[in-house]
């Protein structure tokens, strides 16, 4: 009964966030809206057991906005036993520690750099650029219409060691 209610919360959560109109709103709204699809797809998402201990550190490889809403959406959270903290990611050496790394569009040239370290880490690289997803990134949000929705790399996901829920498959644009 505890997973047909966690499905449906997050059915509820993904539907209303991606029936938003993005381009009505400001960045910062879209940062919010980022910021709480990346808290939600922890709950989908398994790390390896040697990375459920400590910290769960997203990085965000961006400006201070995104950043910004991260953390105050964060604040005080957890996933299971983890801490979330969120920290800003300045080179690329930063990315080793986190669970989840956010790129921003503006700092898409890092992805190709990132994402050999991000696999050998076990890191789900979260982007909003057109066609990283295809490239390796787990999760890119894409704009359709005025929709916001995700496409999923399922297999660069697993590649990183990382376990993804069918209940977010099913929810997001297939591309790998």
């Amino acid at each position: 009964m505890k997973i047909i209610g966690n499905i449906f919360k997050l059915l509820v959560i993904v539907f209303c966030l991606c029936h938003l109109p993005l381009q009505a709103q400001d960045t910062s709204n879209n940062y919010r809206v980022y910021a709480g699809l990346l808290y939600h797809f922890t709950k989908y998402v398994e790390w390896p057991s040697q990375r459920q201990q400590g910290d769960f550190v997203i990085g965000v490889y961006g400006d201070d906005e995104m950043l910004s809403a991260t953390q105050n959406l964060m604040k005080n959270r957890f996933i299971s036993n983890q801490k979330i903290s969120v920290k800003k990611i300045t080179k690329e050496e930063d990315i080793v520690n986190c669970h989840i790394i956010f790129v921003e569009r503006n700092f898409s040239y890092k992805f190709k750099s990132i994402q050999p370290k991000s696999q050998a880490n076990h890191i789900l690289i979260v982007t909003e650029d057109s066609n990283l997803a295809k490239k390796g990134a787990g999760i890119n949000f894409v704009i359709q219409g005025d929709k916001l929705k995700f496409e999923m790399n399922k297999s660069a996901i697993e590649s990183a060691g990382l376990k993804v829920s069918n209940e977010l498959v099913k929810l997001s644009i297939l591309v790998g």
